[in-house]
């Protein structure tokens, strides 16, 4: 008998992008329902482009995507798995993306009206948005009344905070609200004994047991995370080296200042602790 091993965690951008980005009935159908739940239609095919957005300035900064789809409709997806807050501004990058997967389409005809929506979709593992509820919808419109400027850049945030693992189990549950449950439990045993459960959700939770179970794809999945997760450490230790030399820059900068005032040695290094010499 195969023995269990833990469910990787489906909030893992890795493993994210290892159940979605597949290319199988069962990838199509997760990706296809998970989508649908976020901009509120049925979409019938979702086909993975490629993941890197195409560039004409040679300093443009490369950007390489957790999942970028095209539509039946021809409009555009990405989605993007963030279970940590980053350095870089969250709001501004997203929109970033939007801007270059519009801007990289072709106007068919000359005529901009041929432009197609772009949908990116992100799913944080953070609250960014204390005061929106657990989806929150961005698009452009006017600040006085409301009244949108065109249709075609739509931002999702899914705050997964804001649904606990706890959450109380519905009979009726819509099938975002099952996907929050899915992403926080890994699994939809318990939501399956009162709930009629979503095919796609159903199908990325196949995925991911499969993707678990399978020991070659489990260590290369384990090894991404370590890169990602040594990344994060690199980032992490250089902030805080920058914020001990900034502090260590700002005492040496108030011992020169009471120094400059008259002050005893001695009373500088109660105050500061530098002994003279160090400033």
């Amino acid at each position: 008998m195969k023995e269990s091993v833990e469910l990787l965690d489906p909030k893992s951008d890795v493993v994210f992008k290892a159940i979605f980005s597949q290319d199988n009935e069962l990838a199509h159908g997760a990706r296809n329902s998970l989508i649908s739940s976020f901009i509120g239609r049925e979409v019938k095919e979702s086909v993975i482009a490629e993941n890197e957005l195409s560039q004409v300035d040679i300093h443009a900064k490369k950007v390489r995507l957790d999942l970028h789809c095209v539509l039946d409709n021809k409009s555009h997806v990405i989605v993007e798995m963030q279970s940590r807050p980053t350095a870089d501004d969250i709001k501004n990058r997203v929109t970033y993306y939007g801007s270059r997967s519009l801007g990289n389409q072709k106007v068919q005809g000359g005529f901009y009206s041929n432009l197609k929506p772009v949908y990116i979709l992100m799913l944080n593992d953070y609250v960014l948005f204390p005061n929106e509820p657990y989806l929150a919808h961005f698009s452009i419109l006017s600040k006085e009344t409301g009244v949108p400027l065109c249709d075609l850049l739509h931002f999702y945030f899914l705050q997964l905070k804001k649904i606990p693992k706890t959450c109380k189990i519905k009979a009726e549950m819509n099938t975002l609200l099952q996907w929050t449950y899915f992403f926080n439990n890994k699994s939809i045993s318990q939501l399956e004994k009162t709930t009629e459960v979503d095919k796609g959700v159903l199908m990325a939770e196949t995925l991911l047991s499969r993707i678990s179970q399978d020991e070659i794809q489990r260590i290369k999945i384990l090894q991404e995370e370590m890169a990602v997760n040594d990344y994060y450490s690199g980032i992490n230790f250089a902030r805080k080296q920058g914020l001990e030399q900034g502090r260590a820059q700002e005492k040496i900068k108030t011992a020169r200042s009471m120094k400059s005032e008259g002050l005893p040695p001695e009373q500088i290094k109660r105050f500061t602790g530098l002994s003279e010499g160090e400033y």
